[in-house]
Parts: structure tokens; C-alpha cells; sequence
């Protein structure tokens, strides 16, 4: 009964990850000089 669930969680975090590392990139590359 766990697997269903670990694969939605999966699923989630790889649904979010490109996402959020979309809109980090884009931080990143538009507040390149504040770092």
C-alpha cells in the first residue's frame, strides 16, 4: 500500500523540480551581479 503513494510523491517532486529550477535559474540569471 506504500508504493502508490511513493510514486505520487515521485511524481510531485519531479513535477515540481524542473519548475522550480526554472524560476531559480531565472532569478539567478536576472540577479546575476547580487551574488
Amino acid at each position: 500500500t506504500a508504493e502508490p503513494v511513493s510514486i505520487v510523491v515521485c511524481t510531485k517532486k519531479i513535477y515540481l523540480s524542473p519548475i522550480s529550477a526554472k524560476t531559480l535559474y531565472k532569478r539567478a540569471s536576472s540577479n546575476d551581479f547580487d551574488f
